[in-house]
């Protein structure tokens, strides 16, 4: 699952209560393709994942690999944003557990800090 960061919920998570008043989140999976509206900042789409055995100078742990995705957002809101692939996307499994970050130097756009206009 891929989330974009923020202090708002995308549409595709939808929070309910039971009758221990704990609260539990439902989470609605997307397609590649599909768009995904997180809050009144913006609207994700991933265009692509694939898998890489790294480059160079950055190796997964043995068993493993790295998942590249390519997305579009856009800023839907009404003033500038920033966003960085670092800082705003978190990758995790089906059960929740966060994948590890890393910096590939080859066939991947760098992880730098955009600033996206509004509507762009």
């Amino acid at each position: 699952m891929l989330a974009c960061g923020g202090s708002s919920d995308n549409t595709g998570t939808s929070t309910s209560s039971s009758t221990t008043s704990q609260t539990s989140q439902q989470v609605k999976h997307f397609k590649a393709g599909e768009t995904v509206k997180v809050g009144d900042t913006w609207e994700v789409v991933v265009n692509s994942a694939k898998t890489s055995d790294g480059d160079d100078y950055t190796k997964p742990d043995a068993g493993n690999a790295f998942l590249i995705i390519n997305v579009t957002v856009k800023n839907i809101s009404n003033k500038e944003q920033d966003i960085s692939s670092l800082l705003n996307f978190k990758l995790k499994d089906k059960d929740g557990t966060e994948g590890k970050d890393a910096l590939l130097t080859t066939g991947v756009m760098s992880p730098m800090l955009f600033r996206i206009a509004t509507g762009a």
